[in-house]
């Protein structure tokens, strides 16, 4: 191997462990130092075809920041400029990139199992194998926020593997499995590790793969639906879920804070005052109305430090109606489908749509080159 390929091999090794490996990153200035971000601009190949990228790319990108700005969000901005990104390097880069984080997940899967294995022989050694113990370890004072949960959500303690806790790494999972599995080349033992790996991280959002596999059948006759048709669909379903569930009453929030929190940004957009439905609220939480609010927002939200800007309509919550009629235009300038639109919601159900994850980059990633594959079925795994 030349010189250039060793020099590509190493740093893309490296981009691949810090993007999968979160706890690994130090958190400075109140923001986690994604050390991945800084090695992409070390990457010759990505800089000399970062000039080449297309009108169409750039003006969503564009959009975006001008959107935030427009909202006042500068964090928001800078946000969406790593996402951008993230996700540009990846498409431009390809199999030089994705070989290697394929490998780094696989290693964080075995990191998974093995804190599995030891939660029984000796629980004190597998917390320590923890995304916070990691990250203390290493960074000390400056360790980025993360969370060893090591309890049983779904019939098994969960375990984190090396991402930042245990519903990111189920997460990533999920979508890592559909990117091997678009690629055709899935070997059995891979599968294996993956299954294992699944069964050790149940969380709610495991069951997003599910769903996937069940609505795959019939993903000819979800495409004939228009996306921005399912975009609102999938934002009206939530509202009147949250709504169902009374998301806004101590008696459910006590009971299921996940799924509160989940939902929160359903149970809340119907409930802005209409002077912040054009921009959002951005970092205030005084745009709600006090009479239907007042208690989740006091009593749960700002108790546990949570945002309700998860999922789609967070978007809403944060930028308001210029924010989605951003998601529209995303849908219209890449061409997704209803299929994507469901993918990203699934996926990404816990989080901000802005969140700086593997498994958020690694969404976009997927439904933004979606089309230029078949997507696989069981029989493409290969021995």
């Amino acid at each position: 191997m030349n010189p250039k390929g060793r020099y590509l091999l190493i740093l893309r090794g490296m981009i691949s462990f810090f993007f999968i490996a979160v706890p690994f990153n130090p958190y400075i200035g109140g923001v986690t130092l994604y050390l991945w971000f800084f090695l992409i601009f070390l990457d010759f190949d990505f800089l000399t075809k970062l000039t080449k990228i297309n009108a169409r790319s750039l003006l969503v990108f564009c959009m975006w920041v001008f959107i935030s700005l427009l909202c006042g969000d500068i964090l928001l901005a800078c946000k969406i400029i790593m996402l951008a990104l993230g996700i540009t390097y990846l498409v431009i880069i390809g199999d030089g990139i994705l070989n290697k984080i394929k490998w780094a997940f696989l290693l964080s899967c075995f990191w998974c199992i093995a804190q599995f294995g030891l939660f029984y022989l000796d629980p004190s050694i597998s917390y320590s194998m923890g995304p916070s113990e990691i990250s203390k370890s290493i960074w000390g004072a400056l360790a980025t926020p993360s969370y060893t949960n090591q309890f049983a959500v779904i019939l098994l303690p969960r375990m984190s593997g090396l991402s930042r806790e245990a519903g990111f790494f189920a997460s990533l999972l999920a979508i890592m499995f559909l990117i091997r599995l678009r690629d055709k080349n899935m070997k059995p033992w891979e599968l294996f590790i993956y299954f294992l790996s699944y069964l050790f991280s149940l969380s709610k959002i495991s069951f997003s793969l599910i769903f996937v596999f069940v609505l795959y059948p019939i993903k000819k006759i979800i495409n004939k639906v228009p996306a921005i048709l399912t975009l609102v669909f999938v934002c009206s379903l939530s509202i009147f879920i949250a709504l169902y569930l009374n998301v806004g009453s101590p008696v459910f929030y006590h009971a299921s804070e996940s799924i509160a929190h989940r939902l929160s940004s359903s149970y809340l957009v119907i409930n802005m005052y209409p002077s912040n439905l054009l921009f959002g609220c951005g970092d205030s939480l005084q745009c709600f109305y006090p009479e239907t609010t007042k208690s989740l927002i006091d009593g749960f939200l700002n108790a546990k430090g949570f945002e309700p800007t998860t999922g789609l309509n967070g978007v809403v919550i944060s930028l308001g109606v210029i924010g989605f009629l951003g998601l529209i235009l995303t849908i219209v300038v890449f061409k997704l489908q209803s299929f994507d639109v469901l993918i990203i919601a699934l996926i990404t159900s816990t989080v901000t749509q802005f969140t700086i994850d593997g498994f958020v980059i690694l969404t976009y990633y997927y439904v933004l080159t979606n089309r230029y594959y078949d997507f696989p079925v069981f029989k493409s795994v290969k021995r």
